[in-house]
């Protein structure tokens, strides 16, 4: 049984095309019919998703259901079957679209691109008595809350978000009643059995070993599952291109500390299908969007295979073919004298000069996050002369004062062509140049002000740095100390206190790499987790960040499998059950789990400083990076297995020269590094804790 979206639409869009459609009654669908009360409830009750569609199937050609059952018979049809068999049967090879050609979430959207809502219904609606309410909520409830956790719009707005969880509650609640036996239903309330650990702790490994390796085994197993049961033929999973580049972010634990072959070819395969299409012939899309959406079909790609295929060229030439239409039409001399992006709105051929849109905004920075990693590995003198330049247009609308902004403080837009450091509106903070708060400040500062330090690192001029410096001495002096509530919107004060929990890690990487130790009072007060252990030696906080790290994955594992309908948003269900749960649960934090295992810092999309790629399996092993320097190089390493492992590590942040290699303090042998990279190999026993130094002779 097959449903097309128009016939669909014809039956189940009414309400929201204006055309009211009356609540069935209980005489109407179903009344007395006992066949159609026991099916519904065999529907209902069962834990397979496959089942509940195919029964679903079967009823729609049982003749003795009426023409008005039937109807609503087609509609739950229609969402079940691709809710449970969209790889099978809708994916789409070749689609161009985003989330709404996805075959995981599109069947989610109606004609004008809009989510099913708290007010937009894909059902008729029918009064509680129906015999059909039970399924229909069951199915809505999910889909209200998957509307919750993929929008920040919902999320940001107290009220609305109440809403959502207060009507799919209330919804499930109902199901609940009617369907005892669904395990599903009882989990969406919060009444689940925690998906268990995929190993045993180790008495023997220290606490930080045991959650990390628990950690990475899951996080491994859902890569493969990802890998295995969404991932089509032209590289896509299901989320729609502007999703599916993003998914590699919380995988990086994966791509990028271990060796994992299967991963890495998943991501190419994507990328690579990517390119194919007709949209992205000129390398970047057609599609009219704002900054944040149409660069993600960039950034990420060529952030990501200009990492592991540094020697492959056709990545940089990428890159730079975009640098051509930066330069040729998305960017401009404003009346300051400065170099700026015309638009926030642009696509591969042209820009959206709309007078609100018309802006340059810190979120710009990921269309220049290829270029970035460019310069920072190759030096390139094209790039590096439009890099500074751009840059220069930021340091100088920080450090003024107009309609409004503080000194000192990056400008949430730059407007053109007059440069003045504000949007349209009236507050200088809220630039109006998009339907959501999405480009408000402090939105993106913290990649700014990454971009700032990756060009003082590379020129030492102390222009570039002078932002950071800048807010940094402040939180010396204690301002912006208390929440922002405290001070008054849109002053020095508040733009600090808002900054202060985003600028630590950039502060960090500062330290590290120039050896300032100015603000470690500062540092003292925000590190957390790895930051913190780097710090003070403080291992009780890096132990508690993995422990979060591993609570973060004992959902059901259906919540990071199949219950999934946008990419983008593989680990966001806390978003929904911290609104259930009575004790909130962590969120997933992918950046310091791939922190712990090589030494990175801040980010590491710009100016990444992760320190080692360990050259062995993500599996029976854990390792926590304790010291990354020019000269120097700690970590400790634990193996699960029973047997010696043998196993290697590259390294990144050494200087060229020789070094001695010493394993639990026992020389182990001499190696080279060149061109700032060097690899070595080594074995270490099982479930020892061993300790890998690397000191230049």
């Amino acid at each position: 049984m097959n449903i097309n979206r128009k016939e669909f639409l014809e039956y189940s869009i009414l309400a929201v095309s204006g055309i009211a459609i009356a609540p069935l009654s209980c005489s109407q669908a179903g009344g007395e019919n006992l066949e159609l009360q026991n099916m519904l409830k065999e529907i209902g009750n069962t834990n397979s998703e496959k089942e509940r569609a195919r029964l679903l199937g079967i009823a729609l050609d049982n003749p003795s259901f009426s023409l008005a059952e039937k109807e609503i018979i087609k509609q739950l049809f229609y969402i079940a079957d691709r809710w449970a068999n969209g790889f099978e049967k809708y994916k789409n090879p070749g689609s161009e679209g985003n989330e709404w050609d996805g075959y995981l979430c599109g069947f989610l959207y109606d004609k004008g691109a809009h989510i099913v809502g708290i007010d937009r219904f894909f059902f008729q609606q029918v009064n509680e008595r129906n015999p059909f309410f039970p399924l229909i909520a069951f199915y809505r409830s999910r889909m209200l809350i998957a509307h919750l956790i993929q929008d920040g719009g919902i999320n940001g707005s107290r009220e609305i978000r109440e809403m959502y969880i207060n009507e799919s509650t209330r919804l499930l609640r109902f199901s609940e009643k009617a369907f005892p036996d669904n395990d599903l239903i009882k989990s969406y309330l919060g009444k689940y059995e925690a998906w268990g650990d995929l190993a045993e702790m180790n008495r023997k490994a220290p606490e930080w070993a045991n959650f990390q390796r628990l950690a990475l085994e899951k996080l491994k197993w859902l890569v493969h599952w990802w890998i295995d049961n969404r991932q089509i033929s032209d590289g896509q999973f299901g989320g729609g291109w502007g999703d599916d580049v993003e998914m590699w972010r919380q995988w990086v634990s994966i791509l990028l500390a271990f060796e994992d072959e299967k991963a890495v070819k998943s991501q190419e395969k994507l990328f690579t299908g990517l390119y194919n299409l007709s949209k992205m012939e000129k390398g970047y899309t057609t599609s009219m969007h704002d900054v944040e959406h149409t660069s993600e079909e960039y950034s990420d790609p060529l952030t990501f295979m200009l990492t592991v295929q540094p020697e492959n060229p056709v990545w940089e030439q990428r890159a730079l073919k975009v640098l051509d239409h930066i330069e040729k039409i998305w960017t401009g001399t404003n009346n300051k004298g400065y170099l700026q992006f015309k638009s926030t709105w642009f696509n591969v051929n042209r820009i959206d000069l709309d007078e609100k849109r018309a802006c340059d905004t810190p979120y710009h920075s990921r269309v220049i996050q290829p270029l970035m990693l460019i310069w920072l590995r190759s030096g390139n003198e094209r790039v590096a002369a439009f890099v500074k330049s751009w840059l220069r247009t930021w340091v100088e609308a920080t450090f003024v004062e107009e309609n409004g902004k503080p000194y000192g403080i990056i400008p949430a837009a730059i407007h053109w062509p007059d440069g003045k450091p504000s949007g349209t509106g009236k507050k200088w903070w809220v630039p109006e140049n998009y339907h959501t708060h999405l480009y408000d400040y402090p939105s993106q500062q913290e990649m700014m002000y990454e971009c700032f330090l990756q060009a003082y690192i590379i020129t030492r001029d102390e222009y570039y740095i002078e932002p950071l410096l800048f807010i940094a001495q402040k939180r010396v002096l204690g301002l912006g100390e208390f929440e922002a509530e405290e001070y008054t919107e849109g002053g020095l004060e508040w733009c600090i206190s808002k900054l202060k929990g985003k600028l630590s890690q950039t502060l960090f990487k500062y330290r590290l790499l120039t050896g300032d130790t100015a603000f470690d009072a500062i540092l003292n007060k925000d590190t957390k987790g790895y930051e913190r252990f780097i710090f003070e030696n403080d291992l009780n906080s890096v132990t508690q960040s993995l422990e979060e790290i591993n609570k973060s994955l004992s959902l059901p594992k259906e919540f990071y499998t199949s219950e999934v309908r946008w990419t983008d948003r593989l680990f966001s269900f806390p978003t929904y059950f911290n609104h259930v749960l009575q004790k909130p649960m962590p969120k997933f934090n992918s950046e310091l789990l791939f922190s712990s295992l090589t030494g990175n810092i801040g980010s590491y999309k710009i100016l990444s400083v992760s320190a080692v790629k360990w050259l062995t399996s993500p599996v029976e092993i854990a390792v926590l990076t304790e010291v990354n320097l020019t000269d120097r190089f700690e970590a400790q390493i634990f193996h699960f297995g029973t047997k010696q492992r043998k196993m290697g590590a590259r390294f990144y942040n050494l200087d060229i020269g020789e070094y001695q290699l010493y394993l639990n303090t026992h020389k182990s042998g001499v190696f080279q590094v060149s061109e700032k990279e060097g690899e070595i190999e080594f074995t270490i026993p099982s479930q020892k804790l061993c300790k890998l130094m690397i000191t230049k002779t």
